[in-house]
């Protein structure tokens, strides 16, 4: 999954009516991963064994995924420790590869959902930052993980110095 998506069609500004500002802002990629993870967790006997949440939402876990994308929108574009970032979302959109390749040439972070695991309130998430030197990550709800994102996005939380 590392780098064979970054070449594929982004959504601009979430798809809830955002617009890109003439000034370049933070950019942040993000990628809820493909619609398909969720299924290929659902095939899996283990992962819905035992979990009677996970078996609901493997009844449609494409929905169960989109579910999840728009909760988390709501909260990337409602939670005011996320003003001044752009959003460019992966991978749903009608967004043309060109114009996703020519706005991720700009230095920009990138954030991604690890193995999506359906009917799961908290979710598993790594954030890489735009030089490649840094790698964080977590586990949480929509509100939680945005709160984390942004604050570390925005230079809002405390500093790793870099040698």
């Amino acid at each position: 999954m590392a780098a064979s998506w970054l070449t594929l069609p982004v959504v601009l500004a979430l798809a809830l009516g955002c617009t890109v500002s003439a000034r370049a802002g933070i950019l942040l990629q993000i990628d809820y991963g493909w619609r398909t993870d969720g299924k290929i967790a659902c095939d899996a006997p283990a992962f819905v064994e035992g979990a009677p949440w996970r078996r609901a939402a493997c009844v449609d876990p494409i929905a169960d995924i989109e579910d999840f994308a728009q909760r988390m929108d709501t909260q990337f574009s409602s939670n005011p420790s996320c003003h001044g970032i752009e959003f460019v979302r992966f991978p749903w959109g009608p967004m043309s590869i060109d114009k996703g390749a020519e706005i991720l040439k700009r230095p920009h972070w990138l954030f991604f959902i690890v193995a999506y695991a359906p009917g799961d309130a908290e979710q598993v998430w790594k954030l890489g930052d735009p030089n490649k030197k840094s790698v964080f990550s977590g586990e949480g709800s929509p509100k939680e993980i945005v709160e984390k994102v942004c604050a570390v996005v925005t230079g809002k939380g405390g500093a790793i110095l870099q040698p």
